[in-house]
């Protein structure tokens, strides 16, 4: 999950600034395909792979958090003012690996 800007070209009779558009990226680390259904069409697409931040400019880093209220964890990741859920494993949760090297004898 990472943030990007694309500027906006300036408009020379303008005197008031364009802070270009912003997005937030969820994307599979191992091949960039979407993660998460973002427009709720039902399927992956590359349109999923990102959504418009309103306002422009560069939207700041997700910060991944987990809250526990009750018994329930929320996994969830924060952007500004903005709650992102994203989809995955619970981030709280712990997993183990074992490795085994073979000798031959």
């Amino acid at each position: 999950m990472f943030g990007t800007n694309t500027p906006k070209a300036a408009s020379p009779n303008s005197c008031t600034g364009d802070l270009g558009e912003a997005r937030i990226y969820q994307l599979n680390y191992l091949n960039g395909a979407a993660i998460q259904d973002v427009n709720k069409s039902g399927s992956l697409t590359t349109v999923d792979r990102s959504q418009v931040r309103a306002g422009g400019g560069f939207p700041p880093t997700p910060v991944p958090v987990a809250v526990k209220i009750g018994n329930t964890t929320y996994d969830v990741a924060i952007s500004g003012t903005q709650v992102l859920t994203p989809a995955g494993p619970q981030l709280g949760r712990r997993y183990r690996i074992y490795w085994r090297k073979g000798i031959d004898g």
